[in-house]
């Protein structure tokens, strides 16, 4: 049986509520992406990131959260990741000029049981969507190998970059 890994700092009670209904046991470990010091003990064939990098707004935050996935991968271990980004270059600068303030609320829909849906105010959080060359540059200066990279609009986060790269 493969152990299952999940780093999950906010709202950990619908993922364990499904978890359990399928009967399927993850650890879920709440814990800073920054550093994984926790878990450097193991190594893992895979490192799974759904819409964690873009919200690293600090290079030298993302850098360690890098270096520390390079560190529990088994060599050749695989790195999957889905984050939103675009078609054109960005710095954090221009990106900061143009988009609300955190903090500032803005209408989003979500999805209710049944189907229906509801605006919400939610507040904006820092994020750094990149383009696709920027991501891989910053996993290649990382020490990573880009195998694939792609443009898939998702259910989730809407428009990413699905990028698969190998320690």
């Amino acid at each position: 049986m493969s152990q299952q890994l999940t780093l999950h700092t906010q709202q950990s009670k619908k993922p364990k509520e499904r978890a359990r209904e399928k009967r399927v046991h993850i650890n879920f470990i709440v814990g800073d992406v920054t550093n994984l010091n926790f878990i450097r003990r193991r190594k893992y064939e895979l490192a799974i990131d759904i819409g964690c990098l873009h919200m690293i707004v600090d290079e030298e935050c993302r850098e360690k959260y890098l270096t520390h996935i390079l560190h529990i991968l088994k060599d050749g271990g695989k790195y999957f990741c889905c984050n939103i980004g675009g078609m054109e270059d960005i710095s954090l600068k221009d990106l900061m000029k143009k988009m609300p303030k955190p903090g500032k609320l803005i209408p989003r829909k979500i999805r209710l049981k049944g189907g229906k849906e509801k605006v919400i105010m939610l507040p904006v959080i820092s994020a750094w969507p990149k383009s696709d060359k920027q991501y891989k540059e910053e996993l290649t200066q990382a020490g990573f190998k880009v195998l694939e990279i792609y443009w898939k609009n998702t259910r989730a986060l809407g428009g990413c970059w699905i990028i698969i790269a190998q320690k």
